[in-house]
């Protein structure tokens, strides 16, 4: 009887695994190309830095998004990304990036520490886990290269990295405007326009605003409500393309405030006699007694040149100079208890400069490149 019930039960089981299909998100290259109507033309990628490539003729563990399934699914930043990509997970400490991907990174992410997974935009490596956070805007699309990556991208990328790829300004006119409104008055804003600006120039810009109310009350008057939002980005392109040289010129901007959330929980303290233990387990209330706070800034400038040598050959100059400046303070000891506060302050500059030669003969198809990083 028992064996009988067994078998009506894997037929069942059979049953559903057949009528039950997955959601597909991304075209990755292990993978068949999905039949969304976004993704009906194959995923042209460039992470294997030899030139545009299909991502199902890419040798490359890579998934790649492009941007009408990003907006889609709305994906701002890399931490809604993670929730789609396998081998990869994101998480957030004290408003520092922690990257793995295939199982590799750092948990030291605190002021002036490297990650061992890594983010670049538009070829550019952002040098920080304070700077992974950057929204997206008008993004064409978003690679994760998993595995080892460090003859290719340098310094870092042990565990994978992400590029960003932003949608180059063209002759089309085109533009998008989004808003949103939510819970905790919660408010996004997002657009942008692209355009020709007269002969071979073109120009775009984008912007993004995000805001809502903190998500953890303080039951604290000496401290305030945490896991708050405000944040403003704005992004510009100019670009010449006269036939064989294509030249793009990109600035960005970024600024968000946050009450941040972090340590916001510890074990019963005192047998109930403390504030503190008047909200253990309800993590939606905390009873610190130091405000938290936290602002970051960020802006970068980069020229990506591209030259076309012969049907051949071609060469990419790759020219960046971007400064960040993070300030936070919080309650470590997660108490009303005067026990333990951080304040950190993380100020950081960088200059760069790629080159990469890529040629195709035949079967033959090679990179050639140079880096510098200060």
């Amino acid at each position: 009887m028992r064996s009988h019930q067994f078998l009506m039960r894997l037929a069942a089981c059979t049953a559903m695994a057949t009528i039950c299909g997955g959601t597909a998100f991304a075209q990755d290259a292990s993978e068949p190309a999905v039949s969304d109507d976004a993704s009906r033309d194959d995923i042209v990628v460039t992470g294997s830095k030899t030139g545009a490539t299909r991502l199902q003729d890419t040798p490359m563990a890579i998934s790649a998004y492009d941007g009408a399934i990003l907006e889609r699914s709305g994906v701002r930043d890399l931490r809604d990304l993670a929730q789609m990509t396998p081998n990869m997970v994101i998480s957030e400490n004290s408003s520092f990036a922690q990257i793995y991907i295939r199982g590799v990174g750092s948990n030291n992410v605190f002021a002036g520490s490297d990650a061992s997974s890594t983010v670049h935009m538009d070829g550019v490596y952002l040098a920080r886990p304070a700077s992974y956070f950057n929204s997206f805007l008008d993004v064409e699309r978003v690679e994760v290269l998993r595995g080892p990556q460090g003859t290719l991208y340098g310094r870092n990328s042990v565990g994978g990295t992400v590029d960003i790829i932003s949608r180059k300004p063209d002759q089309q006119t085109r533009g998008n405007f989004n808003l949103g409104y939510g819970n905790y008055n919660a408010v996004q804003a997002a657009g942008y326009v692209s355009g020709p600006l007269g002969g071979d120039f073109a120009a775009s810009i984008a912007a993004l605003y995000t805001s809502h109310d903190a998500y953890v009350k303080n039951i604290n008057p000496a401290g305030n409500d945490i896991d708050d939002d405000d944040t403003k980005a704005v992004r510009g392109q100019i670009r010449w393309n006269p036939g064989a040289f294509d030249l793009v010129v990109r600035a960005d901007y970024l600024r968000q405030n946050s009450a941040i959330m972090s340590y916001s929980k510890l074990l019963e303290l005192r047998g109930g006699t403390s504030l503190s233990d008047t909200v253990f387990g309800d993590y939606g209330k905390v009873a610190n007694n130091f405000p938290h706070a936290s602002e970051r800034q960020g802006w970068g400038v980069m020229a990506e040149a591209s030259f076309e040598l012969s049907p051949n050959l071609d060469l990419k100059s790759i020219t960046s100079y971007r400064e960040s400046d993070f300030a936070a303070s919080f309650d470590t000891d997660a108490s009303d208890l005067d026990l333990n506060r951080t304040i950190l302050h993380e100020m950081q500059s960088q200059t760069s400069q790629e080159f990469n030669l890529t040629g195709k003969f035949g079967g033959l198809s090679f990179v050639l490149g140079a880096y510098y990083f200060t």
